[in-house]
């Protein structure tokens, strides 16, 4: 199959993306990446393995097209002095409606924008998920507590004074105040670069978000994913029983097929010719080229399917 792979810019919101095109593809997956400084193929500094890159070749082998592309201040949108910890999550997601905007404007043959987000990539799909041209949503291991929720559990088995602190910094953003003098212990947590960002997405709701959604979904999860646990995925599937849920043996948050030690787990975020795992494009393909042309609300409930 021949593949027309060019890089773009959305001038837009002046960010950089990859965009490949099998020949006679009529759909698009817009890739929305996870949390951090993470490129277009969904690595960060200090790992490689190139997940998202895999994902986009698979699609294209699929017949399906797909952009993928560098947050604001990561890799080739390294410019005007941007730095991605002093971006809000509303930056993030103003991002994300405008290259969904973008590629209905430049490229009206792909007339199917399929929203395919990985963690914070896929709450911020589902809010985007409301523009006309999205007509479905692939949520990948995403979380379904708040920030909030899920800052106050770590924070909750910090050790004394440090968390009698946590708490009150906490108490502050969740009121959208900013804090100054943070301790060094809790910088990693509360920098003030990033108390912006944790401001703007503390009170997105991720059950709410997914309640909402009128396009199909489907939501996925690895068994062996350390970041984000499959419970995360039953409890979204409670608040959306028409979402079509999976949970794929042996795979992890990098959609790669590991072993239960943490050991063959860890190595896999530094290895970036280990292929995703069949399983995954396996529910991929199906949700993909199943008819889903009525909204959730008009489709039955589907059962949990462990593959």
């Amino acid at each position: 199959m021949f593949v027309n792979q060019v890089s773009i810019r959305n001038q837009a919101c002046d960010l950089y993306g990859e965009l490949i095109v099998p020949v006679n593809a009529d759909s698009i997956a817009l890739i929305l990446p996870d949390s951090g400084n993470i490129d277009r193929n969904g690595n960060k500094p200090n790992n490689k393995h190139n997940c998202l890159q895999w994902l986009a070749e698979a699609l294209a082998t699929m017949g399906y097209a797909s952009l993928r592309y560098d947050k604001r201040g990561v890799g080739a949108s390294s410019f005007h002095e941007l730095d991605y910890q002093q971006m809000s999550f509303d930056d993030l997601l103003q991002d994300a409606k405008s290259w969904v905007e973008f590629i209905a404007s430049r490229y009206s043959e792909l007339r199917n924008v399929i929203l395919v987000g990985q963690g914070e990539g896929a709450l911020i799909a589902t809010l985007v998920a409301q523009l006309p041209m999205v007509k479905k949503v692939i949520a990948i291991s995403a979380p379904s507590l708040n920030t909030y929720q899920l800052l106050s559990l770590q924070v909750s088995m910090f050790p004394r004074p440090f968390r009698t602190q946590a708490e009150t910094m906490l108490n502050h953003l969740s009121q959208g105040r900013l804090v100054t003098n943070v301790p060094e212990a809790l910088e990693a947590l509360f920098s003030v670069n990033q108390q912006p960002y944790l401001i703007s997405i503390m009170h997105h709701e991720p059950s709410q978000m997914v309640a909402g959604l009128n396009v199909p979904l489907l939501l996925v999860y690895g068994s062996h994913d350390i970041e984000v646990g499959e419970l995360n995925g039953l409890a979204l599937e409670e608040a959306q029983p028409n979402a079509v849920y999976h949970c794929i043996t042996g795979m992890n948050h990098v959609l790669k097929t590991v072993g239960e030690d943490y050991d063959s787990n860890a190595a896999s975020y530094h290895n970036p010719y280990l292929p995703l795992s069949s399983g995954f494009l396996r529910v991929i393909r199906r949700f993909l080229s199943s008819s889903h042309d009525v909204s959730l609300r008009a489709s039955g409930p589907k059962k949990l399917d462990r593959s």
